[in-house]
């Protein structure tokens, strides 16, 4: 994670049309990416849990359905970051 931050706060260099802000981007497309993996694992346990019954698998499914929340909020949060002093606004109704 160290190195990471390193690559993609202090390495990468500034782009030409947006400066340093595209590096918010390093972080905001792997929590996009993540949201959508606990959303199918999320989906994995409550089917197992009507298949089975077992309960494992719908506190499976809570506990993917709270991290998802968690990183999926995080995603959205970094675009408003990012959108703001590239777009001009935090939030944007039209698709770009």
């Amino acid at each position: 994670m160290i190195a990471a931050l390193y690559f993609a706060l202090i390495y990468a260099p500034a782009d030409s049309l947006q400066g340093a802000y595209y590096r918010i981007l390093y972080f905001h497309v792997p929590q996009g990416t993540l949201s959508y993996v606990f959303v199918i694992l999320l989906g994995f346990g409550s089917i197992m849990y009507l298949i089975k019954g077992d309960m494992k698998w719908d506190r499976f499914g809570e506990s993917a359905a709270e991290v998802g929340l968690l990183v999926g909020s995080m995603s959205i949060i970094s675009g408003m970051i990012w959108a703001k002093p590239v777009w001009g606004v935090y939030w944007a109704w039209d698709a770009r």
